[in-house]
């Protein structure tokens, strides 16, 4: 029964970051600055280690083949979009995924009582 809450919770947990790290890539979408585009389209969200977390990357290359997602982000001129997005959205990743784990446990009963 543990090894089924914990299965149980881990989804949960897997499915909330999931969520979030949707709404982080959507929202530094939004906010990315568009010349051509390249930038804001190169923008993709990726689960890593079996969906306990998520990388969300900028790669966009210049006319050199140079990735320049940093340089628009920390540049002297830059003009930040990740890290506002994501700041925007951090507490609210937390509080789902401690929501969705305490709904997780509170979901699965530990003992059948004897009939």
């Amino acid at each position: 029964q543990l090894r089924e809450m914990g299965e149980h919770v881990l989804q949960a947990a897997k499915d909330a970051l999931k969520q979030g790290a949707a709404e982080v890539a959507a929202d530094a979408k939004s906010r990315c600055p568009v010349d051509t585009g390249k930038l804001r389209d190169s923008l993709k969200n990726t689960a890593v280690a079996e969906g306990a977390a998520y990388e969300i990357t900028a790669n966009a290359k210049n006319s050199k083949g140079v990735p320049y997602g940093k340089f628009v982000e920390f540049g002297v001129n830059g003009k930040p979009f990740f890290y506002p997005a994501f700041d925007a959205h951090v507490d609210e990743i937390k509080d789902d995924v401690k929501n969705a784990i305490q709904g997780a446990v509170g979901k699965v009963k530990l003992w059948k009582p004897a009939s």
